[in-house]
């Protein structure tokens, strides 16, 4: 309680009183910083043996006997349940936690004991996404965007630049990201700017479709844009030109 005392601003043994009043000077007091939230450990979901004909939300097959599961919260709790996706080794990732006040990631196959990976603090942050080998994850949190591999729960990255960014989107090889209006490699934290929104990763992974609101035209027409991996626009589709192929 003392310690609480002293970082609120009341005197605490021979520390002076802070004084909320401008200095002869004219300059204001600092603001206080805003404390990040702290992640909160929820306790793992548990997997329930089902019948093949009982009707569930979640429910999985484990192909190694054909048993059915369904993920339910931990016993006498109303925590959400969230499937995120699938390792390369088939354990289901899980998010438990509540709606908006964070979430402990697990993993584990159906019917096994769930392995704890990480904890996210609470905040409009969205959900971790797993990447197509199921090998990381990019979990936004206050600091940045955190690459986590989700085997080990360890951080191999923070992209301190795009803090609480909520829709990370993976290349099909996990090499890079989207976040934003910007191309992120994030094995050599090289972020790359590119023009236009709604960008989507071609399916080889090489080249990033965007589309313009116009503003850059004369006549205010939105245009396709075509990027490679390193922001180079390579095509561009302009209405007046029709409809063109474009390399994917």
């Amino acid at each position: 309680m003392l310690v609480l005392a002293c970082l609120a601003g009341a005197a605490c043994g021979d520390a002076p009183a802070r004084d909320a009043t401008p200095s002869a000077q004219g300059t204001p007091p600092m603001p206080e910083a805003t404390p990040t939230p702290a992640p909160v450990r929820f306790p793992p979901p548990v997997w329930r043996a089902v019948p093949a004909s009982t009707p569930e939300i979640q429910m999985f097959v484990d192909l190694r006997d054909g048993q059915m599961w369904a993920l339910e919260p931990p016993e006498g709790s109303d925590l959400g349940v969230w499937i995120r996706g699938w390792t390369a080794r088939g354990e289901a990732v899980v998010a438990v936690g509540e709606e908006k006040g964070g979430r402990s990631l697990y993993r584990g196959r159906p019917g096994e004991p769930l392995s704890h990976v990480i904890d996210v603090a609470p905040g409009e942050f969205g959900e971790p996404r797993l990447s197509p080998s199921g090998s990381h994850l990019a979990v936004p949190d206050a600091t940045g965007l955190r690459i986590v591999d989700a085997a080990t729960g360890g951080t191999l990255a923070v992209l301190t630049e795009f803090p609480g960014w909520s829709f990370p989107v993976w290349s099909p090889d996990g090499e890079r990201l989207l976040v934003g209006g910007a191309i992120v490699d994030w094995r050599r934290a090289r972020v790359t700017p590119i023009l236009g929104r709604s960008h989507v990763w071609s399916p080889s992974g090489t080249k990033i479709a965007s589309v313009t609101d116009g503003a850059e035209r004369s006549d205010g027409l939105p245009e396709l844009l075509v990027h490679d991996i390193n922001g180079n626009i390579v095509f561009r589709l302009s209405p007046s030109r029709g409809i063109l192929d474009f390399p994917t």
